[in-house]
């Protein structure tokens, strides 16, 4: 089926080109390759590149809505479905898989602009989609999610403002 790999785009970089370097994703699978951008960076410093993830587990995505770790994972679950959703067809194309991707990874930027609202923000919490350093959140947790919510939702009729 091939593997899914994450690299960074220039792990071996000078000293005078220290910063953030971007995370790509690399599909090998009957003698093709697809490389895509994953659209997020990462200081080569956190990165440990046996394990292919962040040392640290705290360290969330650009819009800060999830753990990066979490973000690679999933896109790694995904990227095998999709390759395996395509196989029942025929081999799929790089550019193919790159597209089928494209909607997760965009889904990600969108965030940046602010189409999402906080309080479509606070389900993803409460439905478990965004986790804290990889753990689910307990009753209790989600209870206060709902009741903040809930403070909020008033505040917003109440003052006519969102």
């Amino acid at each position: 089926m091939g593997e899914v790999n994450f690299y960074l785009k220039k792990p071996n970089a000078k000293k005078g080109d220290a910063g953030k370097q971007l995370i790509l994703l690399y599909k090998f699978y009957k003698g093709k390759r697809c490389v895509i951008s994953t659209g997020q960076s990462v200081d080569p410093k956190n990165w440990n590149p046996k394990k292919q993830r962040l040392k640290s587990n705290s360290i969330t995505i650009s819009d800060g809505s999830e753990s990066l770790n979490d973000f690679l994972d999933q896109l790694e679950k995904r990227c095998n479905k999709s390759f395996t959703d395509a196989l029942a067809i025929g081999v799929p194309s790089p550019q193919a898989l790159r597209e089928s991707l494209q909607g997760y990874i965009n889904r990600v930027e969108d965030h940046k602009e602010g189409s999402d609202s906080l309080f479509k923000l606070i389900d993803r919490f409460i439905a478990g989609e965004i986790k804290s350093k990889g753990k689910d959140k307990s009753r209790n947790t989600l209870q206060n999610y709902n009741t903040v919510k809930g403070h909020l939702i008033e505040y917003q009729l109440k003052t006519k403002t969102k």
